[in-house]
């Protein structure tokens, strides 16, 4: 799980610094890795999918 809360963090720096892409691609990354392990409704999960739906909406995508 370790290897996911980096992955995590990875996305959150690439998001602010305007690497929507890259963010995005690490967030779906960690999103799967916790799915996985943990479930689509554990709060680890929940949060991935909310940084998610947040970058959507930061690339218009909403």
């Amino acid at each position: 799980m370790d290897y996911c809360y980096h992955v995590k963090g990875l996305s959150r720096g690439l998001q602010d610094k305007g690497d929507l892409k890259g963010a995005n691609e690490h967030f779906e990354r960690a999103r799967e890795i916790f799915r996985k392990f943990l479930g689509e409704e554990h709060p680890y999960t929940a949060t991935v999918r909310n940084n998610l739906e947040s970058l959507a909406n930061v690339q218009g995508r909403v």
